[in-house]
């Protein structure tokens, strides 16, 4: 036989007896959650009755919500938003090297412009924070794509850039910009984007030390890289300390050389 209930067994000791939100005012904060209580006791009949997860209950909740704040004409957000994709436009800041906080604000006012985000809904807003996650992810996948298929050859280039950094002196951690060697490893056959390398020293043993480790960690099998491209600088192609010659040290073969101009804008 199921339990009867009564005022004393529904009545919460902190908020008080469950009972439904008022129509012709905006809810307060206790009688939301009189509200929540009084759907759990509707939801769950008897004792024999499932326990209603607060996921199933906060679902009604929030509709009956939705309703009265769109009735008082406040603005509003759809409580079911699909997650937008953000592929081709990371893909795209990558290519032309454009920031997050430069992206995200030229994206943010595309959408503004086709009616997606409008001041009553911001949902869809690109914040830099989602698309430097977004970055992260399409340049994982990219490296995690086909890494088991034999590379014969690599193309490098690198910059010296303007970094922010988190140092950390007596305990605490201070922001610095400091300069360094990033570079671009591309690999044959598709000269597609493989990785990218932060050099410690700008030297030809660093350049050189810091990709091999970097295709290793990826089990390349450095047995069959026979192509080696970059740019004609002295660092890359010098006959005896430069990073081709120290390659073919390390390998233990002859290298052909493909010389590259590649200018970063």
């Amino acid at each position: 036989m199921s339990q009867v209930k009564t005022r004393q067994t529904t009545s919460c000791p902190v908020f008080g007896l469950p009972e439904k939100l008022p129509v012709s005012q905006l809810p307060t904060y206790s009688e939301v959650m009189k509200y929540y209580i009084f759907i759990k006791y509707q939801l769950k009949t008897d004792k024999t009755t499932k326990e209603p997860t607060v996921h199933d209950i906060s679902e009604i909740l929030a509709e009956e919500i939705l309703t009265i704040w769109q009735k008082a004409s406040l603005p509003t957000v759809s409580p079911k938003k699909k997650r937008l994709s953000l592929l081709s436009l990371a893909l795209a800041c990558d290519r032309t090297g454009v920031s997050d906080r430069a992206a995200a604000m030229i994206a943010s006012s595309v959408l503004k412009d086709v009616g997606i985000v409008s001041s009553n809904d911001t949902g869809s807003v690109i914040d830099r924070s989602k698309l430097r996650r977004e970055r992260t992810k399409v340049r994982t996948a990219l490296q995690n794509e086909d890494c088991d298929k034999i590379i014969c050859g690599i193309y490098f280039d690198g910059r010296k850039d303007k970094t922010l950094v988190s140092i950390q002196q007596e305990g605490k951690f201070y922001r610095k910009r400091v300069t360094e060697d990033h570079y671009v490893i591309l690999s044959e056959p598709g000269s597609e984007y493989f990785g990218h390398v932060t050099c410690d020293s700008g030297t030809a043993k660093g350049i050189e030390s810091t990709i091999l480790t970097y295709l290793k960690s990826k089990s390349v099998e450095l047995g069959e890289i026979s192509v080696v491209g970059c740019d004609g600088t002295v660092v890359n192609t010098g006959s005896k300390g430069g990073v081709i010659r120290l390659m073919e040290e390390e390998l233990k073969k002859t290298i052909t050389v493909v010389y590259l101009s590649i200018t970063f804008k």
